[in-house]
């Protein structure tokens, strides 16, 4: 058998991957530029312009939303009450109004119940809270979306106040979860970040460092304890354009491939803003604006006009549980006539 040596120009290979790396870094660089335009320019001017083209409907919805927010959190109070105390819904709705207008001797079983109830509402008042989201653009802006599409976003109530959900609960719990796996992935990044970069420009490895390479090492060590991704892939980036020594055919393969998954992403989370419609609000022309202008006041109707239907709902069911509590009342008073009755 015989053996033959094959040379491989590394100097090509390591120009070529070079420039596909720059080539990569280019595109990153224009999509999180179109990205950071839409952030801080467009949203904001889309945002202005809808609450003066909708202020009206605005207006309406809120109101709409803490009416039906405050007889949510009323049905729920006594449905808490009727569930702790093992109460008929009239009587526990009696009860609840008792207390709540303190015109009459509340009796010690059911103060010790209303305690238990109230005391984890003074504790943690996130039953109360809104999510404000614009109308079909997503769920950074500043006004409130009942009802809508899965996830959260474009029409979206993301923590709807009040609501009996029975699995409310375990959504949060899958939330803080999901919360924790996030941090952990974060956590592991930065590390593999950081060991990159000392590769590169800790000063044991690398000796007497220039100037730019010293700035290099102070940054890395801030991103590091603040825990910021974003400014390490920066600086791993720029570790080869300041002096540093030449990298390795292997490590530019690397680079390449986190390079060619950061623009993935990038591209994934342009398509999704694309959709909304504050992207490049301000390109749109007058008439396009007109239409959307429209759509929206449409939305807002609709969404109106659901509150509307709940309310009612929510007013029909409070006033058949009044109606309980009168009949509740009645026999109590009878039973008590009777009872007096028959002492005397």
């Amino acid at each position: 058998m015989e053996w033959a040596l094959l040379i491989l120009d590394n100097e090509a290979l390591t120009r070529a991957c070079k420039a596909q790396l720059d080539a990569l870094r280019a595109d990153i660089q224009t999509l999180e530029r179109q990205i950071s335009d839409h952030d801080q320019f467009d949203l904001p001017a889309f945002r202005q312009w809808e609450s003066l083209v909708c202020a009206d409907l605005l207006s309406r919805k809120r109101e709409a939303q803490d009416i039906a927010q405050l007889l949510r959190a009323r049905l729920r109070l006594v449905h808490a009450l009727r569930e702790r105390g093992g109460y008929h819904e009239g009587e526990a709705l009696f009860w609840f109004t008792a207390i709540e207008s303190g015109r009459c001797v509340i009796p010690a079983e059911v103060e010790r119940f209303w305690r238990e109830i109230d005391q984890p509402q003074a504790d943690d008042q996130s039953w109360a809270r809104k999510t404000w989201t614009v109308a079909g653009d997503g769920s950074e802006s500043a006004h409130d979306e009942p009802g809508g599409a899965a996830g959260g976003r474009g029409h979206g109530f993301s923590d709807r106040a009040g609501d009996a959900d029975p699995d409310e609960a375990d959504f949060s719990d899958q939330e803080d979860i999901a919360r924790a796996e996030l941090r952990e992935d974060v956590g592991t990044r930065v590390k593999k970040l950081y060991r990159k970069i000392v590769r590169r420009l800790h000063p044991d490895a690398r000796g007497l460092l220039s100037r730019a390479e010293l700035e290099l090492w102070h940054q890395t060590q801030a991103a590091y304890h603040a825990g910021d991704v974003f400014t390490l892939e920066v600086i791993l980036a720029r570790c080869d354009r300041v002096g540093t020594k030449q990298l390795r055919y292997s490590e530019l393969l690397e680079l390449a491939s986190e390079a060619r998954a950061r623009l993935a992403m990038l591209e994934r989370a342009l398509v999704i803003l694309a959709e909304r419609r504050s992207w490049r609000f301000r390109a749109t022309t007058a008439s396009h604006r007109r239409a959307v202008a429209q759509e929206l006041r449409n939305e807002l109707e609709a969404e109106i006009f659901q509150l509307q239907c709940e309310q009612q709902a929510l007013d029909r069911r409070l006033l058949r549980m009044q109606q309980e509590a009168e009949r509740w009342m009645e026999r109590r008073r009878r039973q008590m006539e009777e009872g007096a009755a028959s002492a005397g």
